[in-house]
């Protein structure tokens, strides 16, 4: 637990701890298993290969810059492990308030607040944190008391409650913009879900032609989630839930949903010219899928041009050029170059390795 600043280990150094550092300009998928997944699985651990299952988020660095989307159960103690510190964030952004995406909100929020008070106290040497946070509505009504009592400053208080953030110009001083888009995933618990799209350019230069990453965040397959997501470079579609009519393509509600599944992320890999597809965030109730779902995808769609991975924990690809880092040798490689590996049991690690780490054309 090195690293940490919560109040339950204020006796451990809360500097930045030498050890693995993270890259810059890149995606790291941090996200393991979709909602409860990670607490059903401690219970009935005979359905889960006897595997502790992890949940999580995604962290992006742009130019120093630290953007963490969707912090879930255990995003903090995999951004801890990947080499992350609470001095990494910059901005906080939630799509919805399930507790798949914003279960450690309040532990970064606590962090920010015990990493402030010591920095004010003399005790470690550095600077206040002002972390933005994104908020979709929902999750800002609820939590509102709580956020308000972190969040120091009239500016940030505006920013968290307006849905309309792509508009702060903040952020392009970053060389980000952020563009929610509406989903359609808990219309009565969370009508005002989103998805993202985030378009990355290089900062004070906003006319340059951005890269765009598209989350899908949880949803069903939407006339409007597809036109959001089909312009993007990358895009990261949360499978979720599916079932054997959906596996097999014969399911007519595939459009009215609250997850894609099978069918629509099929869809939306189709539809997308994004050149890079992830699937992420799996539910683990028909057992591991994940490499089997995935070559099916390949296959199905027949596109040797688009690479299409299943997200696993440590997934890294560059911004803005794509390289998927090499889990043996920490090189890069094309996306469609990258071997992804199967677990070698039932919700085991999935692997990504460069050609020169399995005897091929050595990565450039």
């Amino acid at each position: 637990m090195e690293g940490y600043c919560t109040p339950a280990h204020r006796g451990v150094p809360v500097a930045p701890a030498a050890g693995p550092m993270l890259p810059d300009n890149c995606f790291i998928n941090l996200k393991g298993w979709s909602s409860n997944v990670p607490l059903v699985a401690e219970v009935y651990r005979d359905r889960f290969g006897n595997k502790s299952l992890l949940g999580g988020g995604y962290f992006i660095d742009w130019h120093g810059r630290g953007i963490v989307v969707d912090p879930g159960i255990n995003f903090v103690d995999n951004f801890h492990r990947l080499g992350g510190h609470i001095t990494r964030v910059d901005i906080v952004v939630v799509t919805h308030g399930h507790i798949d995406h914003a279960h450690d909100l309040g532990t970064i929020l606590d962090l920010q607040r015990e990493y402030n008070k010591l920095v004010g106290e003399g005790k470690i040497a550095g600077r206040p944190l002002n972390i933005i946070y994104l908020l979709d509505r929902d999750t800002y009504l609820r939590g509102q008391d709580q956020l308000l009592a972190h969040i120091p400053t009239d500016f940030q208080r505006e920013l968290i409650a307006n849905d309309r953030y792509d508009e702060h110009r903040i952020l392009e001083g970053f060389g980000l913009r952020i563009k929610p888009f509406p989903t359609a995933h808990d219309e009565r618990a969370m009508p005002n879900s989103v998805g993202l799209v985030m378009e990355f350019f290089p900062p004070g230069d906003p006319a340059a032609a951005p890269f765009t990453i598209g989350i899908s965040s949880d949803t069903g397959l939407t006339d409007g989630v597809l036109g959001a997501l089909g312009d993007c470079d990358a895009v990261v579609a949360h499978f979720n839930k599916t079932n054997a009519h959906d596996l097999l393509g014969t399911d007519p509600d595939r459009r009215h949903r609250h997850h894609l599944g099978y069918m629509g992320v099929r869809e939306l890999f189709r539809s997308t010219r994004a050149g890079l597809c992830i699937a992420a965030e799996w539910s683990g109730e028909h057992g591991d899928i994940r490499f089997q779902v995935s070559e099916l995808l390949k296959l199905e769609l027949g596109r040797p041009d688009k690479a299409i991975i299943p997200a696993e924990i440590g997934l890294t690809f560059s911004i803005p050029g794509m390289r998927i880092s090499c889990q043996a040798c920490q090189g890069t490689v094309d996306p469609v170059d990258v071997t992804v590996a199967r677990p070698q049991r039932p919700f085991g690690r999935i692997m990504y390795y460069c050609p020169a780490c399995l005897g091929g054309t050595p990565h450039r």
